[in-house]
């Protein structure tokens, strides 16, 4: 093949370079279901825990990767949808733990 030919074409045979960034839009948007998915586990869990136990990041990618078998980059991911949405804050107090935000007393609902 032609040098033009051998940049054009992925590794499987007729598969064009823009048929690739289909391919990959399609594979991130999986990711992104994904991580959406483990960040709305992570939601339910700190939760349900909130008032007895406190949770530390590496708490809640353990419990993702024992009921979800994702790795830790998804974790970090969900973790950062999660922060940047305002859904859940990081507290300090001898760690780090997340945590849904409080509402502060003098705070109008």
């Amino acid at each position: 093949p032609s040098r033009r030919e051998a940049l054009d074409v992925d590794s499987r045979p007729g598969l064009m370079i823009g048929d690739l960034s289909l391919r990959n839009r399609e594979e991130t948007l999986m990711a992104d279901d994904k991580v959406q998915e483990i960040a709305d586990a992570m939601y339910k869990l700190v939760a349900e825990s909130q008032g007895r136990k406190k949770l530390k990041p590496t708490d809640l990618t353990k419990a993702m990767k024992e009921l979800y078998g994702v790795d830790k980059q998804v974790c970090k991911e969900a973790i950062k949808v999660l922060m940047n949405s305002g859904r859940c804050v990081y507290t300090y107090f001898g760690g780090s733990f997340v945590e849904i935000p409080h509402e502060e007393g003098a705070a109008q609902s």
